[in-house]
């Protein structure tokens, strides 16, 4: 198997849900469809195939201690599981992030560059999410249905 060809795969399949969220967000199916379920899916379905991988090889590496972490993600099967798994988190917040903040009437315009480090640095714009969100809201905790 072309591990480095999987791996430009998994890139090029997240691509549609994030140019949807990003340049389409009036386009439900991709924000309401393809961004939170079905990329994340075919992502994890990618996971599944990599860490079984991994955890069926004889390869070095393991969820032990820090060193037996690293020695994992030094292999290419191991990086492509680790791989997956952010690109399943990363697309599945990204669309929940943009729904909530249709929700909750935050502009897109606010949402774009959050949305990028999302895409690029999945817990730095998580948390510029919560802070934009906070303000929105005037730090509520629960500003949705039922609150």
């Amino acid at each position: 198997m072309d591990h480095d060809l999987v791996f430009h795969l998994g890139n090029s399949l997240v691509l549609p849900a994030w140019l949807a969220m990003l340049f389409r967000p009036s386009w439900r199916f991709g924000t309401d469809v393809l961004a939170p379920l079905i990329t994340p899916a075919a992502m994890a379905l990618l996971y599944s195939v990599y860490i079984t991988l991994t955890l069926t090889g004889d390869g070095p590496g393991g969820f032990g201690d820090l060193e037996e972490l690293g020695l994992g993600f030094s292999e290419p099967i191991g990086a492509m599981a680790g791989w997956a798994h952010y690109l399943v988190a990363d697309v599945f917040i990204g669309s929940w992030a943009l729904r909530e903040s249709r929700r909750l009437g935050i502009r897109h315009r606010t949402m774009v560059p959050i949305l990028i480090l999302l895409l690029m640095l999945m817990p730095v714009g998580f948390l510029a999410y919560l802070v934009v969100r906070a303000r929105h809201t005037g730090f509520a905790i629960s500003a949705g249905r039922g609150a």
